[in-house]
Order: structure tokens, then C-alpha cells, then sequence
């Protein structure tokens, strides 16, 4: 990794050519953001919070944004003022205490983003030996998140406190850490103040962040420890710190989760890099591109192919909820499945509108800025130094894995495991940003343009947590979010829904309800639409709470033709048949539910019923 200092006496570009490009991005994404405002069905779920905001809040917000871009000053540089490393560790510790009592104070609106209602079912009141025999275990996929588990655990007992209560506590903490060591690591970095700006408002704004806003997730420790990685395989390239203490800190984020196993590859680079004796200078490769793509890019995706074909055999088999095999079916199929899952698979439009979203909304500004950087700076980025190699192979196989991965009930509503793509994507944007900086004065214009865009395109961030610590707000997004995956993935839409009920007010549940139900009958998915008879139940089971008994059961009547094999269809026609005196239909529904579910709960209603 190189430390050369941009030279002063370099000329900068003219201004015209370097800012066109920039202003005509800068200005097609804040369009764009606009524009998802105005988009139904939530199909731009990655950039459409804004849609949710009072008006004049929205307008708001992007004219803040233009006035960022666009401020007639931006082609001054930014200068701060050099503060001591004492002073600057104080700043950035007051930040972590100021990030925490935010992280803690706003949690997430809703537990369909987390795992809160698993986890707050387990009762812990004293240590259990396979806490601690599932983190050592060799088998990987049987203790895929053992160590974050066992610290929570642990940590429960030791302070006697309800489990969902620790994740809370340490998501925060891991947030304050993340937000303390990220800004050390850009403010101490050898780059110019505005890129200095630019990349630590991109590390502290993205959607991913709302991994540590006290919502119930076992990703906030396996994020942290992803960063703390990362970072320190910078000081590892430096030979400022040893290879061995790398490769420890592998074996202990891999026990916090198993996709950051996915950092292998880079890890093998160093220390095959380390291990060239062809030079002695740091940050100059011995590696090259051609040696990494020969000896760990292609073995690497090899394995990867062999894995989804041999041994996940998901190519050919779609993931449709708890009724699948769940390590089987970890990734998508190359081609769509038999209806209602037909219009989702590995190429699929759906799919790739999805990935779109989701990158955009864990990335936020970071993905922008990497985005812009591809498009209109390649050419003077330097991809031949170890940084880059080092970033570039930790990026890709994240990613790779990511955009191949079967979401259990959606990408949408599992964006919070793609939130593990955020370190090292920042990871490879500083990388970009600093060898070419370093390199390229005469661009130094571009620097003031980036500063600008990071700042606009975090502003644009601000909307997502708004929304989701506001129930009134995140429930209009669920009732979209059910529209658009019932449009594409299928499965998990009601899931949806059913939270978007939870979420919303008494008075806007029917109305809102009403809405998403005309919307899916247009698209309704023919026989067997067990997502669809769900939504109906939900809406009779308002109408019946309203005193409409007539219309609840012409409401259950239509779900049984979507699916007559829905346990939840013939429960609710068996209740409205009791309630309205019609006790041979309500056994005859009855002796229907026990064909299909012959628990012992609906054998001993059926004879008692009278």
C-alpha cells in the first residue's frame, strides 16, 4: 500500500471536463429518486423512501441534495484543520457515544427485518456446553453463526437479561464501534480532506447501518468483525502486523458467520503476496492480475459451480419458504419453476431489479460513488497495487455469493444479511479513491465533486431511517413491499402483509388492505395461491371484526377457490358458519381441516362441536 502524498504542483483538470460527467450522474440519481417516489408496488424498493415522507419534507430533502450538487462553491477545496491523534481519538470517541445512544434509542419499527421472534422465544438461565461445542465444531454449515450466537448467550446469563434485550445492547455497541474505527481508519489515512469527507460520510449513512439500530440480528457482530478484517489486513500488506494474527481473526469473524468465509481468496492473495520475495517495496505488487485470476478467481468460482450444482443442488429447484430444504436450496435456479414460481430465477428481470435494489439500499452512498468512479474515472484508477487487488478480491466473491443467493422469504425483507457486503465495499472504494489520489493530482478536481456527491447521496439515506423507526410510516412500505414480492418472488408476501397490519392504525388497516388486495387480484396467480387465500383471511378477519359477517364469508369463499387446501380458508369459514348458526357447514369445514391438518386441536373441536 502506497503512502505517497499528492503532489501540490501538479496542474488540475479543467473544471468543465472533470464536473460534466459528475453533474450529469449526480443529477440522473437524484431524478431517480424522484422519480421511485411516484412508482407503485414498490418494485424500486432500494430508492423509494422518500415516497413515504410528508411532501414537503421530500422536496425538501432533494433540493438539499441539488443544492449539494450544485452550490456554485463546490469547486473549493475542504480544509481542516490537522488535529493531534490524541484529540482525534477523543472526537471519535465522543461520535461512538453519540452513535450508540442513537443506535439504542431508534430501534426498527418492525421485527420482520430481524430475528427478534425466534430469538425472544429462547429462555436462558444458566451456560449450556454446546454454546461453545458448536463454535468449535469443524462442520461450518451446523454452527454457521455459533460464536455470535455464544456471546449473546453468555452475555445473558452473566447480566440476567432477556436475550433480545443483549442483541439490542450489542448491535448498538457494534454500530458505535463501527462508526469510531471506520472514521480512525479514513482520518488517519494520507488523503486530502475532501475524499477524507467523502468516504467517512459513505461509511456512516448507508442502509446497512440500520443493522445496529436495535432490531433483533445476529449481522451486527459478523459486520463489525468483517471491518476489523479488513482494516487490519491493510497494516498486514504494510508488514506492520503479522500474517498469523490475520489468519486468527479469519478463524474467529468465519465463527461469527459463515459468509465471511467468502474473504478466503483475499486472504490467500496476501499471503501469496507476502510470500514473493521479488520485491521489497510496500504497497508495489509481486502478484499479478493474470496470477490472481489463474491461481484464485477461477479455482475459486470452480468450487463455488461445484458447490451449487453438487452439492446445494439449487440449480433447478425454487426456494418456496419452509416447506423446501433450506440448505439445498441456498441459491436460485437458472431458470424459472413450475407457477406461482415462475417469474423469479437466477437472470430473471425480477431478480436483477432486485439485486439492484438491495445494493442501493445497504450501499447507499458508497455503491453511488463506486458506481460513478467505474464509469468515469477508470481509466486513471490504478489496479495494479496490492490495495486494490487485496479490496478487489474481498469485494467480488461477497458479492458473487450475494447475487446468487435465494433469500428465504425475499430479498426485500432480507436485505439485512446483504447488509454484510457494506465493509468490504467500502473497503474497495477507499482503495480506489486513495492509489489514485495519490497518483493523480491533476484530478484533484474530482475530489470537491466526490465530497459533494457522498453528501447528497447520504442525505438521500436519511429517508430509509426515518421510515423504518416510524410504524405508520414502514407499514404503508410493507403493504408495497407485499405487492411487489407477490408480483415476483411469491413467497413470503402475506408475511408481508401480515406485518404491515401489525404496523399500521385501526384506521388505516382496512382501507389499506382493501387497496393491496385489488391490486393482487389483478395479478391473481390462478390455482393453489396459498400467498393470495392468506391476504383474504387477513381481510375477512377485519370485516368480521367490523360486524360484516356477509361480506367475511363471501371474502372466505373467494380464498377457498385461491386455495381450497388452506388450513387458515376453512378455520375462518368454520368460525363465520358458527357464528351465524349454520353448524352443519361449520362441520363440514371442520371435517375438512381434519383431513388436511388431523391435529388433536381440530379432532377435539369436531367432537365438540354441536
Amino acid at each position: 500500500m502506497s503512502s505517497k502524498s499528492p503532489s501540490p504542483k501538479r496542474q488540475g483538470a479543467k473544471g468543465p471536463q472533470a464536473r460534466s460527467p459528475w453533474l450529469i450522474y449526480t443529477a440522473g440519481i437524484l431524478a431517480l429518486y424522484a422519480a421511485a417516489s411516484f412508482v407503485p408496488h414498490g418494485s424500486l424498493w432500494g430508492l423509494d423512501n422518500l415516497k413515504y415522507l410528508p411532501r414537503w419534507l421530500s422536496v425538501a430533502i432533494l433540493l438539499a441534495c441539488v443544492s449539494l450538487i450544485f452550490w456554485k462553491s463546490q469547486k473549493g477545496r475542504t480544509k481542516v484543520v490537522r488535529k493531534s491523534s490524541s484529540t482525534l481519538s477523543l472526537y471519535l470517541a465522543l461520535l461512538a457515544i453519540v452513535s450508540f445512544g442513537i443506535f439504542y434509542s431508534l430501534p426498527i419499527a418492525t421485527t420482520i427485518y430481524g430475528d427478534e421472534v425466534q430469538i425472544s422465544k429462547e429462555s436462558i438461565s444458566q451456560f449450556d456446553a454446546s454454546w461453545f461445542t458448536d463454535v468449535i465444531t469443524p462442520n461450518l454449515l451446523e454452527g454457521k453463526e455459533a460464536l455470535t450466537m455464544a456471546i449473546h448467550r453468555s452475555l445473558a446469563v452473566i447480566f440476567s437479561q432477556p436475550l433480545a434485550q443483549i442483541f439490542k445492547l450489542v448491535s448498538a455497541l457494534c454500530g458505535s464501534m463501527f462508526v469510531m474505527l471506520w472514521g480512525r481508519f479514513v482520518f488517519k489515512s494520507p488523503l486530502n480532506d475532501d475524499l477524507r469527507i467523502a468516504l467517512f460520510v459513505a461509511g456512516i449513512s448507508g442502509g446497512a447501518m440500520l443493522v445496529f439500530f436495535g432490531h433483533v440480528e445476529v449481522y451486527a457482530l459478523p459486520m463489525l468483525g468483517s471491518l476489523i478484517f479488513l482494516l487490519h489486513g491493510i497494516r498486514v500488506l504494510k508488514r506492520e502486523s503479522p500474517f498469523w494474527s490475520l489468519l486468527l481473526l479469519f478463524v474467529v469473524i468465519v465463527k461469527l458467520h459463515i459468509i465471511t468465509i467468502l474473504f478466503l481468496p483475499a486472504l490467500i492473495y496476501l499471503f501469496l503476496e507476502l510470500r514473493r520475495q521479488d520485491t521489497d517495496a510496500v504497497g508495489q505488487s509481486a502478484v499479478s492480475w493474470k496470477q490472481v485470476i489463474l491461481f484464485i478467481v477461477i479455482p475459486s468460482l470452480l468450487i463455488g459451480l461445484g458447490a451449487y450444482f453438487f452439492l446445494f443442488h439449487s440449480y433447478d429447484e425454487p426456494y418456496i419458504g419452509d416447506k423446501a430444504r433450506q440448505l439445498q436450496q441456498s441459491f436460485l435456479p437458472l431458470t424459472s419453476g413450475a407457477p406461482p414460481y415462475d417469474h423469479y430465477s437466477l437472470l430473471a428481470p425480477a431478480h436483477l431489479l432486485d439485486l439492484v435494489n438491495v445494493f442501493l439500499f445497504v450501499g447507499g452512498p458508497a455503491f453511488l460513488l463506486l458506481i460513478g468512479m467505474l464509469s468515469f474515472a477508470r481509466k486513471s484508477l490504478k489496479w495494479e497495487t496490492q490495495l486494490v487487488k487485496y479490496a478487489g478480491l474481498a469485494f467480488l466473491f461477497p458479492f458473487i455469493f450475494f447475487c446468487a443467493m435465494n433469500p428465504t422469504l425475499s430479498i426485500a425483507r432480507d436485505w439485512d444479511i446483504y447488509a454484510l457486503i457494506y465493509p468490504p465495499l467500502l473497503l474497495l472504494l477507499f482503495a480506489l479513491l486513495f492509489e489514485r489520489s495519490s497518483e493523480h493530482e491533476r484530478l484533484s478536481i474530482w475530489n470537491g465533486y466526490l465530497k459533494r456527491a457522498a453528501l447528497a447521496f447520504g442525505l438521500l439515506s436519511l429517508p430509509a431511517i426515518i421510515v423504518n423507526i416510524r410504524p405508520e410510516l414502514i407499514s404503508s412500505r410493507l403493504f408495497d413491499l407485499s405487492d411487489h414480492v407477490y408480483r415476483t418472488y411469491y413467497a413470503g408476501s402475506h408475511y408481508f402483509m401480515s406485518a404491515a397490519l401489525e404496523a399500521s392504525t385501526p384506521e388505516d388497516r382496512s382501507e389499506k388492505l382493501s387497496t393491496l388486495l385489488k391490486s393482487i387480484r389483478a395479478v391473481h396467480r390462478g390455482a393453489n395461491d396459498e400467498e393470495g387465500a392468506g391476504m383474504l383471511v387477513w381481510r375477512a378477519k377485519l370485516l368480521l371484526a367490523d360486524q360484516q359477517i356477509d361480506s367475511a364469508m363471501i371474502t372466505l369463499k373467494e380464498a377457498r377457490v385461491w386455495d381450497p387446501r388452506l388450513p387458515a380458508v376453512l378455520q375462518s369459514l368454520e368460525l363465520v358458519a358458527g357464528a351465524i348458526g349454520d353448524t352443519a357447514a361449520a362441520r363440514g369445514y371442520l371435517q375438512e381441516l381434519v383431513k388436511l391438518d388431523p391435529s388433536k386441536e381440530n379432532v377435539d373441536r369436531l367432537k365438540n362441536l354441536h
